[in-house]
Formats: structure tokens, sequence, C-alpha cells
């Protein structure tokens, strides 16, 4: 399942869906970080948090260690966010300065703080979004929107995980054994979450084509999700996967096709975890004019708007 099999990834609702255009402005698309903690006076690192606007995070990363003089290892963020919007986020750099770079079109700093520690992948509580969608040709279904809201989505890694071929880079790199040499090298990381992503996905499938994914079935490893318990995937590693009975069985036969991802993940040292299959927005509300609609929530960390959005609506993507 790469970027263009996400397309056809099962629905979960069955519902009539709206097309509409997307991210064709990049105020159409607005993402902002929250952490899980709020950064202080004091602290080696210089905690930054900065809107960027058709910039790639990555690219942040090297602007920001041009300026500091340090290496992009001295830098930290918590998550990748979509060039193709107006995205606030935070980054930490180990740099005793206070000077923080001048405002461009591009990025500006927006808030500032210390904390002992570098800003991990993943410390964060989610992101909140607002989304607009244009040139709808006829009404967003309520019922659609309605049920998105109180039920979720199946909690897909989203098309940006698979985009410009990662999932044929990844899988060209297991198969050279790559991941057994002991230097590793900036890629590997991301290569790993591709293709434990593309497991992931297909575990997810198979719960949506069996109308599973939202409920415990027998043998379920549950995770909590909204402060529900809900059934959850594998994020392939070593380890026994604590799926058992039904569900474990159920599992098992959406990887077997993928034998040598898993083996090649399990030799590469990730460790096993699990990831909800539901993801609930919180705070969700539209509001429509004319051919438009703009929708806000909050997602999880690890959320994707897209995977919640493919639910109601035929996403086709502007020229930002």
């Amino acid at each position: 399942m790469g970027c263009s099999a996400f397309s056809v990834a099962p629905l979960a609702h069955s519902l009539p869906l709206v097309r509409a255009v997307f991210k064709q402005q990049p105020d159409d698309f607005q993402v902002r970080e929250q952490l899980d903690f709020l950064p202080g006076n004091v602290g080696e690192h210089l905690y930054l948090q900065i809107e960027k606007v058709r910039m790639e995070t990555v690219q942040v990363v090297q602007r920001l260690a041009q300026f500091y003089g340090v290496q992009p290892l001295d830098i930290g963020y918590a998550g990748l966010k979509d060039r193709r919007a107006r995205a606030r986020q935070w980054f930490s750099i180990r740099t005793p300065s206070d000077l923080a770079p001048a405002a461009t079109d591009s990025m500006r700093v927006v808030g500032r703080g210390r904390h002992g520690v570098k800003l991990r992948r993943g410390r964060h509580l989610g992101n909140q979004f607002v989304v607009r969608l244009r040139d709808i040709a006829q009404a967003a279904s309520r019922e659609a929107l309605v049920r998105i809201a109180e039920r979720g989505a199946p909690n897909y890694f989203g098309p940006q995980r698979f985009a410009a071929n990662s999932l044929q880079r990844a899988q060209r790199w297991l198969r050279r054994g790559q991941y057994a040499r002991r230097r590793r090298f900036a890629g590997q990381s991301w290569h790993l979450s591709v293709l434990r992503s593309l497991l992931f996905n297909q575990v997810l499938s198979h719960r949506v084509a069996a109308e599973n994914w939202s409920r415990l079935i027998e043998g379920d490893a549950a995770v909590l999700c909204g402060g529900a318990s809900v059934p959850s995937g594998p994020l392939w590693g070593r380890g026994r996967s604590p799926a058992l009975g039904k569900a474990g069985e159920l599992e098992r036969r959406a990887v077997a096709s993928h034998r040598d991802i898993c083996q090649g993940l399990e030799r590469a040292g990730v460790r096993h975890h699990r990831r909800a299959l539901v993801l609930r927005p919180e705070a969700f509300s539209w509001e429509c004019r004319g051919r438009e609609i703009t929708l806000a929530f909050s997602l999880p960390a690890g959320g994707y708007a897209t995977s919640l959005l493919r639910e109601a609506f035929v996403l086709v993507e502007g020229n930002t």
C-alpha cells in the first residue's frame, strides 16, 4: 500500500463522497502543534516556535543550523509538518545564543523559551487544524460529518508517509541489507518508519473490510484513545505481538505477503509497538459558505488530517 494505494484503502462509513479542492492556498491548511510541556526560561536548549509557509520541516532545520552555526543533529523537533500549509511548530537548538533569525516570507518566530533537554520526535500532544475546502459542487453530507465527529475514522498513515517513492526506496534499502551496517545514516529511521507504516495500514485495511476496526474483538490488544479503549495495530519490530486469538490471526493474515519486511524490521532492531486503529478528532466543527467549507478539529500526535477527511470528501489538491 503505497501513496496510490492509500486512495483506495477501504473507507469506514460507506457514505457518498463530495469532491473538494484541498490546499489551494497555504492558509487553506493551518496546523498548530501542541507540546506536552511548555519551555521555561532556563536550559541549554533554545526553544523557538516557528510559523512556516511553503517550507519543509527539514528546510527549517537547515536554516536554523546555518544561523546558529551548529549541526542539524543539535536541532530537535517533535514531528514533520506539511510544506503546503501554514504551520506552527517548535524547534530546539543547543546554543547559548538568545538571538532569533529575522522574519522572512517563509518563516518567522512566534514564541520562544528554554529547556534542559532536546525536543524529541513524538514529544507533543497533537495538532490543531483549520482546513478550508473549496469548489465544492454539492453540499457536504451532514451525516458523514456527524459520523466523523462521533465515531472518528480509520487511523491510516496518510499519503505523506509514502510520497516521492519513499516506499520503493525503503524496500530497496531493506533488500540490500543496509540496516545491518554498524554506522547508521540519516535516512535509516525514515525507511524504517515507512515500512512499519505499510504493515500497519495493511492490518487496518483488513479490519476495516471486516467492519471491526473500531470495536474490540477476541484477542485484541487495546490502547486508549480519547479516554476509551480501542483496538490497536502493530508498528512491527522485535518482540511478540500482544494480539491473540481472532485479532492475532487477522493480523498475521494481513502481513503474510510481507514476511520479508517483517523479518527485515526485526533484524534492524526496532521494537514492536502498538498504534490505535481509531482516529478520533476533538472539538470537531464545520462552517459552510457557498462552495466552501471550513473545518476545525484537533488530532492526537501521529494522526493525519487526510485520513479523517477522506471519509467525507474526495480531496483534489490545488496548486499551492
